[in-house]
């Protein structure tokens, strides 16, 4: 039989919320998450599941909790390891949400007068007496680090904001890109042919499959294959398939070399910088290079500003609305839950793909809250359609149409926020919603919502997609091509997030049965918004 070279199990809450993930060859490197209620990990440990997989048996090898500000910051983090503590610190940020000092650290947090990180704790080796000190140009881009005063790493961008090159240790590495914004290879100083070489798969965008590199020569000679778990790299092999390093990520992303055994390393023998979330690792700086931004994940926060501004969130700084564990921000604008099937592997022309993360609380202006008594389905006439400034958007509705559920800002979850917050855009005012069932894909669990998500069948006119008739019968497509009609058309939202919250929400204030089990009911549904008259 053939053998395994690694393998992972996860645990959710009934919120889509990822509580647990066990490593099935090893009893040392399960983690365990929990959350607060605005869905942000509040504390996180590893070592061995107990039996129930709630929490880490005896001793977590480590463990870490934090305590949030109503915005988001890390007003205090607390670490340790082994049962000893090693870390437990207090933060101040001023109004900006910038992290300007840990409390009993030796050196302040200076920023620049536009929020860029100049000067800040740990260094590069995780060492918090230690400092880094980053130079930036005037997009936003930075283009040298010192490490504890000594310069370790200078950069050069394009005009696509790529770092085309790297000046570290005296060596230069040029980095050509393809169409999606993802390293094909790499060059050594004045050579002309590569000295790295990277080959991607077809799952998504960060699905980096082989890395070749020549060590001593012009020619390639070692070879490493990459093992992906949910969405991190969990082990190099070679190509006999020896597993040659494993890895393990904190809830924020600090990463742990493990050797094939699962016991600590204190460095990569493949030099391997392909680390959290599917993006790459500054050895010299320890910061994360997501394309428009860097990571700083012992702070938990970016280095600079969201370049899209509040559309990313209330927080500029904060990552992942402090929820890394289930959303990932490909390129350092915008989180979005993890779904390997979002056809997001286009960079657009604003820099942004995929779906927004549904969180009401970082979606600007809007605060949601559950209704005291259950609504009433009201049926109204169809709504104007104020349109995008997009020559490609669809038509809308066309004709009289059942309108599901009349919002009045009082919408109960993140998800109906995101929708009403999307609506307020354009309208400025109250925002009407028809709720459409496209076509049953119960095969196809990528793109799917239970049921119980809607509150009621539509009657009227369908919904109009390109390629999808106007009348009749709506004809059933592939998960990507429908993903794909929405991202196009600015109208169509999809949301996907089975047995979430939302639905017992409906079940508790809305009297809507939830399927038994919930599982059993798969079909699609498509929201699409307009301001009423």
């Amino acid at each position: 039989m053939p053998t395994t070279l690694e393998q992972s199990q996860y645990g959710f809450d009934r919120n889509s919320r990822r509580t647990w993930q066990r490593r099935s060859l090893t009893d040392t490197q399960d983690q365990q998450y929990n959350y607060d209620t605005l869905i942000q990990v509040s504390a996180a440990a590893r070592g061995s599941l107990n039996l129930n997989k709630t929490a880490i048996s005896g001793r977590p090898a480590s463990a870490e909790s934090w305590d949030y500000d109503p915005t988001g910051n890390w007003r205090g983090y607390h670490a340790a390891a082994n049962g000893t503590n090693t870390l437990d610190q207090h933060r101040v940020h001023d109004r900006g949400n910038r992290l300007t000092q840990i409390e009993d650290n030796p050196h302040n947090m200076i920023l620049d007068r536009v929020g860029r990180m100049r000067q800040m704790a740990p260094d590069a080796e995780g060492d918090w007496d230690g400092t880094l000190e980053l130079t930036w140009d005037a997009w936003s881009r930075i283009t040298s680090v010192k490490n504890n005063g000594e310069v370790v790493g200078e950069y050069t961008y394009d005009g696509l904001n790529g770092r085309i090159m790297r000046e570290v240790d005296g060596e230069t590495l040029h980095s050509y890109y393809n169409d999606e914004w993802r390293p094909v290879e790499e060059r050594k100083n004045a050579a002309t042919t590569a000295a790295i070489s990277y080959l991607w798969g077809n799952r998504h965008r960060d699905d980096l499959v082989r890395r070749d590199r020549a060590l001593g020569g012009t020619t390639f000679n070692e070879t490493r294959y990459v093992l992906m778990d949910y969405f991190n790299p969990a082990a190099l092999t070679d190509e006999t398939g020896e597993v040659k390093e494993r890895y393990a990520f904190s809830a924020f992303g600090l990463r742990t070399i493990l050797n094939p055994d699962f016991t600590v390393r204190s460095n990569s023998e493949s030099a391997f910088e392909f680390a959290f979330q599917g993006q790459f690792l500054d050895g010299e700086s320890s910061l994360i290079n997501y394309g428009y931004r860097y990571y700083l994940p012992q702070l938990g926060r970016w280095a600079c500003k969201d370049p899209i501004g509040e559309e990313g969130g209330v927080n500029l700084y904060g990552y992942a609305v402090n929820n890394a564990v289930n959303l990932v921000d490909h390129l350092g604008l915008d989180p979005i839950y993890w779904e390997p099937s979002i056809p997001n592997n286009t960079r657009l022309p604003n820099g942004r793909f995929g779906p927004k993360a549904p969180f009401g609380r970082r979606t600007p202006g809007v605060t949601p809250r559950i209704p005291t008594t259950p609504l009433v389905p009201t049926t109204m006439p169809p709504p104007t359609y104020i349109p995008k400034p997009n020559p490609a958007r669809a038509d809308p509705v066309s004709g009289p149409a059942t309108v599901i559920l009349y919002i009045e800002m009082s919408i109960a979850s993140g998800l109906g926020a995101e929708m009403y917050n999307e609506g307020r855009k354009q309208c400025q005012e109250n925002v009407a919603y028809n709720i459409f069932e496209v076509a049953n894909l119960s095969g196809c669990c990528c793109c799917v919502i239970d049921t119980h998500i809607v509150f009621q069948a539509v009657t009227g006119a369908p919904m109009r997609i390109p390629g999808m008739p106007a009348t009749g019968t709506i004809i059933q497509k592939s998960c990507s091509s429908i993903r794909e009609e929405s991202r196009k058309h600015g109208s169509f939202k999809p949301f996907y997030n089975p047995i979430s919250g939302f639905s017992q929400m409906l079940n508790d204030y809305f009297n809507i049965p939830l399927p038994n089990p919930p599982e059993q009911s798969h079909k699609t549904y498509y929201v699409d918004w307009g301001c009423p008259k």
